[in-house]
């Protein structure tokens, strides 16, 4: 390849990757309903002072330390287990894919002020991993496959596959803007366009036990301008009102549950739910009247652990959801 032709290309991602930064952690520029807007990350700068060191130390320890934790337990090993590249059991909880999309968000905030050769060079590592993983027809989650492949999307309210989506979007979208590199955004858009062939209206239920993947779809949609992602975010805030499957579920939580494992077990409705799917609660192993919370289904419990509402958690997030286009 010709020296001018290397040259051209090489200003092309530099002028990319600078364009990219220069956008705010939440961008709203294209968002007519927004009431707030805000500055790009490139924007701010911060003298000598408390803000200052802190950040020095979360560039040059705490992110490449927390690296090395994911390394020595096994979350990037899980990707690799998946991509058939290492023969390793699966480790750490469902939600764990999550943690490494939350490191490279992180990352990304770093590069999107600065660049660092070290921390970049571990996030581009990272996505190569990640991506990897991804099966043929788009899903990712290093827990449903291989032997439990079968068992995708059957326990979507504890299992956490929309809430690790959704942070992966989150980060993705932040690299983006960082390095004006798409590859772990492409990835994160096939799983939505996963989602989008097989559920939603007229096809299966699709059900998020975490909020989470709502936020990340609504700034896929500013970031792509893509309606698809908007629809599918409020499709999961309204929650198929046509399905009773897909109907908010009220968790109640309660100190002896939050100190132990927690079991779901069925709880009775008051007359003015629908009877077609009680909400669960969730107790201490073993379960003992004591430590017992009964929810209704409207969300009302005893005084004795806090629950938010099914109808009001979903009414705040549609006054969020139109506070933010």
């Amino acid at each position: 390849m010709k020296p001018t032709l290397i040259s051209a290309l090489l200003s092309l991602g530099l002028l990319a990757s600078l364009a990219a930064a220069d956008k705010p952690v939440i961008d709203t520029s294209n968002s007519p309903h927004a009431i707030l807007h805000g500055v790009p990350v490139t924007a701010v700068k911060l003298g000598d002072g408390f803000w200052t060191e802190r950040r020095r130390v979360n560039e040059d320890v705490s992110l490449p330390t927390m690296f090395e934790l994911l390394e020595q337990n096994g979350i990037l090993d899980n990707f690799r287990r998946a991509a058939g590249t290492k023969d390793v059991p699966r480790r750490g909880p469902v939600y764990t894919d999550s943690d490494i999309y939350k490191w490279i968000e992180a990352d990304a905030f770093v590069l999107q002020n600065h660049d660092n050769a070290k921390l970049r060079a571990l996030g581009e590592g990272a996505i190569d991993t990640i991506v990897a993983a991804q099966q043929p027809d788009g899903y990712l989650n290093t827990l449903y496959v291989k032997e439990r492949a079968a068992q995708r999307h059957t326990r979507m309210a504890d299992n956490h596959e929309l809430y690790c989506l959704g942070h992966m979007l989150q980060a993705a979208v932040a690299w983006k803007r960082a390095t004006g590199e798409t590859k772990l955004l492409d990835s994160g858009l096939k799983m939505v366009a996963y989602l989008l062939l097989n559920f939603g209206p007229d096809k299966k239920p699709l059900l998020e036990g975490h909020p989470e993947v709502e936020m990340a779809l609504i700034e896929c949609y500013r970031e792509t301008g893509d309606k698809r992602y908007l629809e599918l975010a409020h499709y999961l805030l309204e929650s198929d009102r046509a399905s009773s499957s897909t109907r908010p579920r009220s968790f109640i939580t309660t100190r002896a549950a939050r100190s132990g494992s927690a079991r779901f077990s069925k709880a009775t409705p008051c007359a003015p739910c629908t009877p077609a799917r009680a909400p669960p609660i969730i107790t201490s192993r073993p379960a003992t009247s004591a430590t017992r919370m009964r929810s209704t289904g409207c969300g009302r419990t005893s005084s004795a652990a806090k629950c938010t509402s099914p109808a009001a958690s979903v009414r705040a997030n549609r006054r969020g959801l139109r506070r933010a286009l």
